[in-house]
């Protein structure tokens, strides 16, 4: 997850360890029944040091969901980022970053994709990516494309691939769900064989 480059190394290394103690404990406990007290246990740290960066722990959740959100668009627009026009033909394996940075943070995305108490942060990925794609993406010209069904499209059909690799528990590594939805972006300029129900 990123982190801003302005803050000091402590502070940054205090919340760390705090949120590295939440998503450990969020993985044997519901979030409603973690005590702040178990966190900085777990973290090593006291109360105090807690307060001193966060006012409660939901205030710790909506950091690091926040954070993770934040790094997962700065991974989105990697292939593109310093380029007037997206080249589909030139997009590679490496150039695509989003699985990666999704494996990296495989525990969270887990935990916040499977959450009962956080519905809302599949919606939030969503509406990140929408926006990111309706102020950075243009579609071909002359194509009599809608844009907004055009935006709709891109997010949701990314969104949809995230959504089974977490919930299928990663059953397929980064580099080849990358490598999929590259053969996937190719499929749409061919033709598709049908065998409809006669």
């Amino acid at each position: 997850m990123s982190n801003s480059p302005t803050k000091d190394k402590r502070i940054v290394r205090t919340e760390k360890a705090l949120r590295d103690a939440l998503i450990q404990l969020m993985e044997t406990k519901d979030f409603r029944a973690i005590t702040i007290k178990e966190i900085i246990g777990l973290a090593d740290y006291n109360r105090g040091t807690f307060y001193a960066h966060y006012p409660h722990k939901d205030a710790l959740l909506e950091a690091m969901v926040k954070d993770l959100i934040e790094g997962f668009i700065q991974a989105y627009r990697e292939p593109y980022l310093d380029k007037s026009e997206l080249n589909i033909d030139e997009l590679s394996v490496s150039g695509i970053k989003i699985f990666g940075y999704i494996e990296q943070n495989a525990k969270v995305f887990r935990l916040l994709l499977n959450s009962e108490y956080i519905p809302h942060f599949q919606d939030r990925l969503a509406d990140a990516m929408r926006n990111v794609i309706e102020k950075d993406f243009v579609p071909p010209s002359g194509a009599g494309v809608n844009h907004e069904l055009y935006v709709y499209h891109q997010t949701y059909a990314i969104f949809g691939l995230i959504q089974f690799w977490v919930k299928s528990d990663f059953a397929y590594t980064a580099q080849y769900m990358t490598n999929q939805l590259l053969i996937l972006i190719n499929l749409q300029r061919l033709s598709i064989k049908v065998t409809p129900n006669k």
